[in-house]
């Protein structure tokens, strides 16, 4: 059984919403290393002490998918270690201001 889309000329037509632009957050001065808005999201809260299933809740998305971009961070920093890559990035001179950044998102 197949259906076809029919087009009806009298019914208006809804423009497309134009995608919107995610924050990046740099983690090096040639922006080679950079976290992306979930990612960093993600971040936020790991560093806090929060557990990946606590972040999951917080965010509203899935453990898995909080593993997910986990991985992604790891593979990005080449940080196999969760533990070794948090302190890695609370390290970086660019953390102090990444973090204020989601602070001032998170809490207003």
């Amino acid at each position: 059984f197949y259906t076809t889309l029919r087009h009806y000329p009298d019914e208006p037509q809804t423009e497309k919403a134009e995608p919107t632009k995610r924050k990046s957050y740099l983690f090096s001065d040639d922006g080679s290393l950079y976290l992306t808005q979930r990612e960093a999201d993600c971040i936020y809260f790991l560093v806090q002490g929060k557990t990946i299933k606590e972040t999951a809740e917080e965010l509203l998305l899935s453990p898995r998918t909080v593993e997910f971009y986990l991985k992604r961070i790891k593979d990005k920093f080449n940080e196999p270690s969760k533990k070794k890559l948090l302190t890695l990035l609370q390290s970086s001179p660019y953390f102090h201001g990444f973090y204020q950044t989601l602070d001032a998102e998170f809490n207003g």
